[in-house]
């Protein structure tokens, strides 16, 4: 059976997580998907979210993922279960 993208993503409650960052939308045009613009988008975030240190990847989360949304944060994260609030 396939495993529903809510089911793969863990619910961020409160600050006991560690999580710095949430992503709540991230959106590339079409015609640039796949050449790596929104994982660069992310990593621009991580480096100017708080002055004078780059957030880990395991320091964000992820907004209500759509099915795409989560392959992304899922290949972002390299891991099957993300983050989510």
């Amino acid at each position: 059976a396939a495993t529903s993208t809510q089911e793969r993503c863990i619910p961020a409650v409160g600050a006991a997580t560690g999580l710095v960052m949430g992503v709540k939308l991230i959106w590339t045009a079409a015609a640039f998907r796949r050449q790596h613009v929104a994982q660069h988008l992310l990593d621009c975030a991580r480096q100017g979210f708080l002055f004078g240190r780059v957030l880990s990847i395991e320091e964000i989360a992820f907004s209500q993922p759509t099915q795409e949304g989560f392959q992304f944060a899922r290949h972002y994260c390299t891991s099957d279960t993300i983050w989510a609030y």
